[in-house]
């Protein structure tokens, strides 16, 4: 018993040693805002899936996707040609939305304080 009491101590504290050292590794979140060397790329792919390319693309798997539907008998083919030209127009956005996060660096969010120390232990079931 005594010892899955120490045990129950040192997790309390490992949990808020982890909180503290989260907190502090917060302010340094900055994905993807450096490099520059791959731009021109980047921008000529972006503008080929958001531009004719894409919608091109789109064009051609609903055409694929109504023959398909036409030989089998079922019009449910049509449908991913709209998921393609869909994914091609939407996801260089969404890529650069996650590569480009970034987290905010609010005082407020940073500050160690008793009462988030006495939260963190209550967590921890200290």
């Amino acid at each position: 018993m005594k010892g899955i009491a120490n045990m129950r101590r040192i997790d309390a504290r490992l949990a808020v040693a982890a909180g503290v050292i989260a907190a502090g590794l917060a302010s340094t979140a900055a994905a993807g805002t450096g490099g520059t060397e791959f731009d021109g790329l980047y921008n000529l792919v972006e503008g080929w899936m958001q531009g004719t390319m894409g919608a091109l693309a789109g064009i051609v798997g609903v055409g694929v996707g109504l023959w398909a539907g036409v030989t089998r008998g079922s019009m449910m083919g049509a449908l991913s040609g709209v998921g393609t030209g869909t994914a091609m127009y939407y996801s260089p956005d969404i890529i650069g939305g996650i590569v480009t996060a970034t987290l905010p660096t609010d005082a407020a969010l940073l500050a160690v304080t008793p009462e988030t120390t006495a939260a963190f232990a209550a967590l921890a079931g200290a």
